[in-house]
């Protein structure tokens, strides 16, 4: 074992000692589990209650408000941070914070183009969006040991399996994978109806999960075990016949395999090309196809109403450049009065363009946080982390992916667990 490893283990063994024992749920785990569990989830499960028990529950309020006060709670009972946080992550608790501060703005920005929505419905939906920055602060604090981090992960990734197997069995039971492409083909899974597309991004951006537990466990069965999980999730993917997700995917495989070996990656390429040519059935092909329309050349109407919803959304952002119109307002304020389907023109226009800089910040510093380390445990969980993060920025390109608690949680998990690696590496060296 390495100096670094036994200066981590006594560092961590020093602050809880139950760590010595082996022990996973102490310290706010079981918190951190039920949020990885529900938030995901929360649409199927609150819908299984609701028939069970005949009462409609409002969203999910009631469970994510008693989660999040528990590790509130927890945190205080905690304590403050002990540890000393080096520079970039240090760097990106603050622009955490300054990126939780522009959505306080664009609440109060808001008001001013209230388009008849009432105070109440924004305070809730605000809440709800601007409350999931929370899982990274609750994630770094509430975690002790690196067996927690595994468990933690086991638990994510068979519920990214869970995600693409219910949307497999859903597919399949109707018998139209094979088919030509029509919109009969599309579920939404665990996010419901009208969640494909969010589906598509929650596969694509965290199927990199299971695969870097597929690499860090050593018994066979176990390997298998979360190489069919990423199994389920990719080919869940590509049933969600989601073109952003798929592009998401690509480009998240190809960091994924490129940091492994680049060798490898011109092989996959070649296989990939097989399987395209080959394997994938009609209606996957047909979906890619028809975003142009082969005789007229021009653009189909989903991709075409994407297009111009683009242009209108930058004409409100040099409009309102300096503030944006405020939380949710994008679609009141645009003529065709729909979502922008691209994550950073909706936060530029509704958070102006200091907004925009202060997320696009966010996400390189969270990218910088995840390297510096030759331990194989950190190394891998620092590849598929940028990984996931490649697949996040690409699927935002072509979706509102960041406002939808379920779909964002377990990216600010990831991003908890890299800033707690660093700083007790961090710790390790100052020792």
């Amino acid at each position: 074992m390495s100096s670094s490893s036994i200066s981590l283990a006594s560092l961590t063994a020093r602050a809880h000692p139950a760590v010595a024992k082996e022990r996973v749920v102490y310290g706010g785990m079981g918190i951190l589990l039920l949020l990885v569990i529900y938030v995901p989830l929360q649409e199927k499960i609150d819908l299984r209650l609701t028939q069970l028990t005949h009462i409609t529950l409002p969203e999910g309020l009631v469970f994510m408000n008693v989660l999040f006060v528990a590790a509130i709670l927890k945190w205080f009972v905690l304590g403050p941070q002990s540890e000393e946080e080096d520079f970039w992550s240090r760097l990106l608790t603050v622009a955490v914070l300054a990126v939780g501060s522009f959505f306080v703005l664009s609440f109060i920005t808001a008001q001013f183009f209230t388009q008849g929505t009432s105070f109440l419905y924004d305070l809730i939906g605000w809440k709800r969006t601007a409350s999931t920055l929370l899982i990274y602060f609750f994630t770094k604090k509430l975690l002790h040991s690196r067996r927690q981090i595994i468990v933690l992960f086991s638990v994510m990734a068979l519920i990214v399996g869970f995600a693409g197997y219910n949307l497999l069995r859903e597919n399949f039971s109707n018998g139209l994978s094979s088919s030509h492409f029509k919109e009969g083909l599309r579920f939404g899974g665990i996010f419901g109806w009208g969640g494909e597309n969010d589906l598509g991004a929650f596969l694509a951006e965290f199927v990199f999960i299971p695969l870097l537990l597929f690499k860090l466990q050593k018994g066979l069965l176990k390997k298998i075990f979360f190489l069919g999980l990423a199994a389920l999730a990719i080919t869940g993917c590509v049933f969600t016949y989601s073109r952003g997700a798929w592009i998401g995917l690509s480009a998240g495989l190809i960091v994924y395999i490129w940091r492994h070996s680049r060798l490898s990656l011109v092989a996959v390429l070649l296989a990939v090309l097989f399987l395209a040519t080959s394997i994938l059935p009609a209606s996957v092909i047909d979906r890619w196809n028809m975003t142009e329309d082969e005789q007229t050349g021009q653009l189909e109407s989903s991709a075409q109403n994407r297009v111009d919803v683009w242009q209108q959304g930058l004409e409100v952002v040099t409009r309102y450049p300096l503030f944006g119109v405020g939380y949710d307002r994008f679609r009141s304020v645009v003529a065709m009065h729909i979502e922008p389907h691209n994550a950073y023109l909706k936060i530029t226009a509704e958070q102006g363009i200091p907004g925009l800089l202060v997320f696009l910040s966010l996400l390189g510093i969270a990218l910088c946080n995840a390297g510096g380390s030759a331990d194989p445990f950190e190394r891998e969980i620092s590849i598929a982390y940028s990984a996931c993060w490649v697949a996040f920025v690409s699927v935002n390109l072509f979706g509102n992916r960041t406002f939808r608690e379920g779909l964002i949680c377990y990216f600010w998990v990831f991003t908890g667990i890299i800033v707690w690696l660093r700083t007790r590496r961090s710790l390790a060296a100052k020792i």
